[in-house]
């Protein structure tokens, strides 16, 4: 029972999960994508929201520049420059026109003319510089600088009213293009505050107005994340340089969602702030009733699961009873199942199995009975057959014995041969080896006569070669001896000339401005003199250096003559010794021939030898080969039989066990 309840608890707790976890999942999924959708669906509203609000707001500025427009353009204006008899005619209904634009737009406090000429006439009154020093105010300088483009000024508080007032100023020119003064309106904030605090974005959002600084300028009742500016704000550093943009941030633990777009005229930002509850109490509502559905549907799945587990445990508990009894050898039982499904079916294929496992086990006993006594015809044959191997084993046993003996002594008769075979190859081998060297040596012998011979001719005429060379250094040394000689007397005749020379230049010293031409050239022939006697030295060092080289030549040359007369004799006598160990080569060749003869006709008896002791051997090897197979085969015979006899005492054994267990079957 215990082991029902768990598979009852697993079955309904699957279907359970089956149902509960794609439930979960399609849940979250679906609140992440409303949450995703609802915050897409804020943020377009929101923009399209904020943008209708800039509309109306610079609506409500065109309004204004458009009265500014009109009077800048007013011909009494630009007369207010003239100081003639009507100006304060013109100054009387500049001021009325003035009225008039007050009147006709909400929150005009002041509208005035700042003229360069030094006066300001407003729509309540005239002023001048010593009253008010207006040239030097943020909005009459920056109006002059903009070339008659409008300009608003940040707004300040009013010291008299207590208000927020916004200053809008427009540079005025005359007809020729030349400055000629400033219009000037202050304006009140409540008409913008009132109309900008009655914009609601959503349930909880609301709009502020900040100038590009981030200061607030219209704030609102709802207001709780900011006093004075934004700029603390996390937003602000990625807003303030977008002309439009949706942002989140975070204030006291609270998310909120911020969307923004410049004003083109004054530079200023609507900013729509919507607290992040909008978008969560959205969630929270489809969140709740998902949660309720999906309640709903986890009671009726796990329902399912419970009458499914009903069924199954049912169906499961009658086919565990059946099997029950076959596990105990009961194989009567049968399953009943009254519905057609799947347990319809495992039941038929059952029972079906019951009978065919009865009638498998009813041919088993049969089959064991024949067995047992085949077992029993088996084994006394094999007792008998396994004698009779017996006898032939050991018949075989003797013919083996004599044929190996047989093939061992033929090996050993091969082995021999074959170690004398190796010898004749060995002499064999030797005799082609000396065969070899005496005809190389023959060979070399001869060569070595013609080299000798050749030897010979080359030294007679290395002889001849010295014989002339010798005569020729001595024709040398003595045309050496004649250079010396012609050496010396040229060394007389230049010291001889030296004195000439010297002896005419005194000369010319004694015959004053007279001879000295001469004596320029007595000198250059003393200097010529001493330079033959110079070169002459210089040829006799050369001469003398040669001399010496050639004697020693020929000195050398007749002891290499000498050499060359011993050299003859000893290679005469080497060629006598190369004729003698041609003669001796030659007998020793022809014995040599012989011995490889007869070693060629032995090598051929020892092979056939060898090949007739070799057809002995494997015969031997052969036979006894044979014997040892038999032997091997009777002997596994032998051993197959007493096996044989083995299985048939173990299958006696086996069938005996099987009919007993049998027996523990309840067939029919």
């Amino acid at each position: 029972m215990k082991k029902n309840s768990k598979l009852f608890r697993k079955i309904v707790i699957g279907i359970a999960l089956f149902i509960i976890v794609p439930i979960l999942l399609i849940g979250e999924i679906s609140i992440y994508k409303l949450k995703s959708a609802l915050e897409s669906s804020l943020k377009t509203t929101s923009i399209q929201t904020i943008k209708e609000v800039d509309k109306g707001f610079s609506e409500y500025l065109q309004v204004l520049g458009t009265q500014m427009d009109v009077a800048a353009k007013n011909i009494y204006i630009k007369d207010l420059t003239n100081s003639g008899a009507d100006h304060k005619l013109t100054v009387n209904y500049v001021q009325g026109m003035f009225k008039d634009t007050k009147t006709s737009v909400d929150g005009i406090i002041n509208a005035g003319f700042a003229g360069e000429n030094g006066e300001l006439v407003l729509d309540s009154g005239v002023l001048t510089l010593n009253d008010l020093n207006f040239k030097e105010r943020e909005w009459y300088v920056k109006a002059k600088a903009a070339n008659g483009k409008i300009v608003y000024i940040k707004p300040y508080k009013d010291a008299v009213s207590g208000k927020q007032v916004m200053t809008v100023a427009q540079a005025v020119k005359d007809d020729n293009g030349q400055f000629i003064g400033v219009i000037v309106i202050d304006m009140s904030l409540d008409a913008m505050q009132k109309y900008i605090g009655g914009i609601q974005l959503l349930n909880t959002g609301y709009v502020l107005l900040a100038d590009g600084d981030g200061d607030i300028i219209v704030n609102n009742d709802k207001n709780t994340v900011a006093e004075d500016n934004v700029t603390g704000l996390s937003f602000w550093n990625s807003a303030k340089g977008e002309d439009l943009g949706v942002y989140t941030f975070e204030s006291n633990k609270k998310s909120f969602y911020v969307c923004q777009e410049t004003d083109e005229k004054t530079g200023w930002k609507l900013i729509g702030i919507i607290d992040g509850k909008e978008v969560e109490d959205g969630v929270m509502a489809i969140h709740g009733t998902m949660l309720i559905i999906s309640i709903v549907l986890v009671i009726i799945g796990v329902s399912i699961g419970v009458i499914a587990a009903l069924y199954l445990m049912k169906e499961i508990n009658r086919l565990k009873s059946v099997i029950n009894k076959a596990s105990k050898g009961d194989l009567t039982g049968r399953i009943t199942v009254k519905a057609k499904d799947e347990f319809k079916e495992l039941g038929d294929d059952f029972n079906t199995m019951l009978d065919s496992l009865s009638d498998l086990l009813d041919n088993v006993q049969n089959t064991s009975a024949n067995l047992i006594e085949a077992s029993a015809n088996i084994a006394s044959m094999s007792e008998e057959t396994t004698s009779s191997v017996s006898e032939v084993t050991n018949a075989i046993q003797e013919v083996s014995t004599g044929a190996t003996s047989q093939a061992q002594f033929a090996t050993e008769i091969a082995a021999n041969a074959e170690e004398l075979s190796d010898r004749i190859d060995e002499v064999d081998k030797h005799t082609s080896n000396i065969n070899n060297l005496s005809n190389v040596t023959k060979d070399l012998s001869k060569q070595g006569i013609f080299i000798i011979q050749d030897l010979i001719d080359k030294a007679a005429s290395a002889k001849t070669n010295a014989i002339k060379s010798a005569g020729m250094v001595a024709e040398m040394i003595e045309s050496i001896n004649k250079i010396n000689y012609i050496s010396n007397v040229i060394e007389e005749i230049t010291e001889q000339t030296n004195l000439l020379a010297l002896n005419a230049s005194i000369e010319a010293a004694r015959a004053g401005e007279a001879g000295k031409g001469f004596a320029v050239v007595a000198e250059e022939i003393r200097k010529l003199a001493e330079e033959s006697k110079k070169s002459t030295d210089e040829i006799k060092t050369i001469v003398t250096e040669i001399g010496v080289n050639g004697n020693n030549t020929k000195a050398a040359m007749e002891a290499s003559r000498e050499m060359s007369q011993a050299q003859g004799q000893v290679i005469k006598e080497t060629e006598d010794i190369f004729a003698k160990i041609v003669e001796s080569i030659i007998p020793l060749t022809d014995a040599i021939k012989e011995i490889k003869d007869l070693n060629e006709k032995m090598h051929i008896n020892k092979e056939k030898v060898k090949s007739q002791i070799e057809n002995i051997a494997a015969v031997s090897e052969e036979s006894a080969s044979i014997s040892e197979e038999v032997t091997a085969s009777a002997e596994e015979v032998s051993a197959t039989m007493d096996e044989l006899t083995q299985y048939a005492s173990n299958l006696e054994d086996i069938a005996g066990n099987l009919k007993e267990k049998m027996s523990k079957f309840t067939l029919k």
